[in-house]
């Protein structure tokens, strides 16, 4: 049997490993400034682009990353009990963050909006509910939707 006979095979199969990257593409909580040059590179070269996408693609952390962030973590945030300084704002350092949207933080040291602002947090954590996953779950059509959306959601 010759081996012309198994292409139409081989396409099927190319295009269904290609449908099922572009979902798993779209359905993936990542930036969407990954998603789309992805998009593009799977669509353009198929076999190619699906088979890279799969080597490359995975965002995982080495565990001694994940050990660093956590120490860092546990590490930068102290709670201030004698109310002598305190800070806020927002604080993203990319170039649209500090030039487009004027992003910046607040260092207060020995005055007194300090205990205002801690007054106003504890009002405001009294006031609050702790969200859980299973307050976010949702199906998988909304799932889509809102991956489809976040995928333009640098252009707005």
């Amino acid at each position: 049997m010759a081996l012309c006979y198994y292409v139409p095979y081989f396409y099927l199969a190319v295009w269904a490993t290609e449908i099922f990257c572009v979902i798993r593409i779209i359905a993936s909580d990542d930036n969407p400034d990954y998603k789309v040059p992805w998009l593009l590179f799977v669509l353009i070269i198929p076999i190619a682009g699906f088979m890279l996408y799969f080597m490359f693609y995975s965002r995982t952390l080495q565990k001694r990353f994940v050990r660093r962030l956590n120490a860092l973590k546990s590490n930068s945030y102290k709670k201030n009990d004698d109310d002598d300084y305190a800070m806020i704002g927002t604080i993203n350092l990319d170039y649209r963050s500090l030039v487009h949207h004027f992003e910046n933080g607040v260092w207060m040291y020995k005055c007194e909006s300090v205990s205002a602002l801690k007054e106003d947090i504890e009002k405001t954590l009294n006031d609050s509910i702790e969200v859980t996953p299973n307050m976010l779950k949702t199906n998988l059509f909304q799932k889509f939707i809102r991956a489809v959306v976040r995928i333009f959601a640098p252009m707005l």
